[in-house]
């Protein structure tokens, strides 16, 4: 089936996002030991409301090529607001903004329409019958989440998915060994949700004794942190607890998204200026810092 929208190529891949961090060009780091544990934007904008009319824009979404899209109609207010990602697609200087639609590609339909029941609601709603079957399929759709949340740049979203598996891995004492792979195939090296897994492994024996199902660079990842730990603390050893202290590991920096729209203005201005210049070396230039 042809794609809808306004590209072949959709908006994520033309700026060398997708939510393989491999190719991605941008990386949020966790936020740093001495900030606080649920750091805010400097200049914060007021909420979006539906106090007068606003225009839609609509994404179609697929997770994979196969796929039919699945078109979600989004208030554009909503959408440009928390995510800085919409907002360069949909009033920058791309197709995207001449005719409010876009393609997203390798993204889960169902933790799509999780974001944007978040985006009116602040609340992750798990009021389906598809993700209440069994905690694992609730775990799978919160790491997509995750996973979403960090190629759109909502920071906000994913320290609350973090809070969420957290919530749920404390109810259900474990982190379903399935979903080891979805984790380390959607996020980077430096991710915090990795660094929330391997902290929990290395804490948890059982999951340092039955290691046949894990990534191979999860391996690795243990060794090395276990190693750290021993040489930082000989001879200690500790059960998988959470400290208040250290969880600001595992959050993600929530002004980091204004980057991102500072350097879509600098793309804007200087595709206004510019003539002769290869407009998606431009993107990359700019985009990939």
């Amino acid at each position: 089936m042809s794609a809808p929208g306004p590209s072949h190529i959709p908006f994520n891949r033309r700026l060398g996002i997708s939510q393989n961090p491999r190719s991605s060009g941008f990386c949020k780091h966790p936020l740093e030991a001495d900030d606080p544990p649920a750091k805010r934007a400097r200049t914060e904008k007021p909420a979006p409301n539906l106090l007068k009319p606003t225009s839609i824009v609509t994404v179609n979404v697929r997770k994979n090529e196969d796929d039919e899209y699945e078109t979600f109609p989004v208030h554009s207010n909503y959408i440009c607001h928390y995510s800085p990602f919409f907002k360069a697609a949909f009033q920058g200087g791309f197709e995207e903004a001449d005719k409010q639609e876009m393609n997203l590609e390798d993204t889960n339909p169902l933790a799509f329409g999780i974001f944007v029941t978040w985006l009116y609601t602040q609340q992750i709603c798990r009021d389906s019958e598809d993700v209440m079957k069994n905690d694992i399929t609730w775990y799978s759709i919160l790491i997509d989440l995750w996973i979403l949340a960090d190629t759109v740049l909502v920071p906000r979203l994913q320290n609350k998915i973090l809070e969420e598996i957290d919530i749920h891995r404390t109810a259900t004492k474990r982190i379903p060994r399935l979903l080891y792979h979805q984790i380390y195939n959607g996020t980077s090296a430096e991710s915090p949700l990795r660094l929330y897994l391997i902290d929990y492994c290395v804490n948890s024996p059982r999951e340092t004794a039955e290691v046949d199902s894990h990534p191979p660079q999860l391996l690795v990842d243990i060794i090395n942190e276990t190693r750290s730990r021993v040489r930082a603390q000989p001879g200690k050893c500790r059960r998988w607890q959470l400290q208040d202290e250290n969880w600001h590991k595992y959050l993600v920096d929530e002004e980091a998204g204004q980057d991102f729209e500072q350097r879509h203005e600098l793309l804007d201005n200087l595709e206004s200026t510019q003539n002769g210049v290869d407009a998606s070396a431009l993107e990359m230039t700019i985009l990939g810092g």
